[in-house]
This record gives C-alpha cells, sequence and structure tokens, in this order.
C-alpha cells in the first residue's frame, strides 16, 4: 500500500508521511531502538527495514481473520526466523479495545493449521511486541469507545531468494517480482 489501506470494517493500514519524516518518530525510525539488538540478535547485523506503517482499529471493528503476514521460504525444512514485525502500541491495548492473538509454535514449518494454543498479548504504549512474520495470528475486535492506533516496523534477512510458486519474494534488494522473476535493470547482491 502507498499511504491507506482498508483491511476490514473498521481497519485501516496507513503509511503517514510523519513516519518517515517527523522528528516524533525518529525514535522508530532509528537504528538504535530499543528493540534493534534483538532483531538483530534473530536476523543479523544486516537485516534491513522492508515496511513501516500504522494499522489502526476503530471502534466496533470485528476481530481480523486468522493470517500469518508471509509464508515459509523453505518448503523443505524448518528455517530460522527471516522476517520479524515490531509491532509499537501507541495507546494502552487491553481486552476491551483488542489485543492481537497468536497461536503457539505455528510459526513451525508444518504446523500452521495445528490446533495450537492462543495467546492474548495486552501492552502498555510503547511496549515492542515482536513476532515471527510466519505465526498465525489476528487483531481482535475494538469493542472500546476509542481507536486503537499501533505503529508496525518490519525488519527482515538480507535474503537472495525467490520462493517458488510465485506467491513471495525475498530478496535483498527487490531485484525480482512475485513471480521470483529478475526484474529489468537490477543484478545480484554482490555481482
Amino acid at each position: 500500500f502507498t499511504e491507506f489501506k482498508l483491511r476490514g470494517p473498521g481497519r485501516y493500514d496507513l503509511n503517514p508521511p510523519a513516519l518517515q519524516s517527523d522528528p516524533a518518530f525518529a525514535f522508530f525510525r532509528s537504528d538504535e531502538a530499543p528493540w534493534t539488538a534483538t532483531c538483530r540478535s534473530i536476523l543479523g547485523d544486516d537485516m534491513k527495514c522492508i515496511a513501516m506503517g500504522c494499522m489502526l482499529s476503530m471502534p466496533g471493528s470485528d476481530s481480523q481473520p486468522m493470517h500469518q503476514d508471509g509464508p515459509h521460504y523453505n518448503e523443505k525444512q524448518h528455517a530460522p526466523p527471516y522476517a520479524i514485525n515490531v509491532f509499537l502500541p501507541l495507546v494502552d491495548i487491553s481486552v476491551e479495545n483488542g489485543g492481537t492473538e497468536f497461536w503457539l509454535a505455528t510459526h513451525r514449518l508444518g504446523h500452521y493449521d495445528d490446533e495450537a494454543p492462543s495467546v492474548v498479548l495486552l501492552a502498555k504504549a510503547g511496549t515492542p511486541l515482536l513476532f515471527d512474520y510466519r505465526v498465525r495470528h489476528r487483531g481482535l475486535a475494538n469493542r472500546s469507545q476509542t481507536p486503537r492506533p499501533g505503529a508496525i516496523r518490519r525488519r527482515r534477512r538480507r535474503l537472495l531468494l525467490a520462493a517458488t510458486g510465485g506467491a513471495f519474494c525475498a530478496t535483498g534488494t527487490g531485484e525480482f517480482d512475485a513471480r521470483g522473476l529478475r526484474l529489468p535493470g537490477t543484478a545480484r547482491l554482490g555481482s
């Protein structure tokens, strides 16, 4: 999305210019943010930010369908995380305004559809929630009278890999399209 995307009734993904340039959000853009060391320990020193934006759940919005933010890039054996979501609530998350529900161990290859137990994470504003890009999750309904905004930053390993099946591209510089075909005028990393 460029600036605004409807995710469902009362649910929006936003990419406001202020997030990219306003000094108030400099801490979120910074490679020295408090969660960066944790991301680096999981993804490596050469990790890259691939997305940054805001999510907004308005009063009365329903729960999202269960989903994962990205597939496994290796369908033959489980691999370590290649992408981490950093979700930063901008208001306290409560039962009333809806937390995020996660299904335990569903990030493991072959376990997405397991009848796994779930947990709902509630947090104070400004408390980062980090999770594997592949875990099954959903935002819960906002039953409060106020919006529930949050900032999201997605980081991933610098991979030079395009998945088969055409649904996903995980490259270091975006030189492949979603079908895994090299885009004109691009070169391999390190070439």
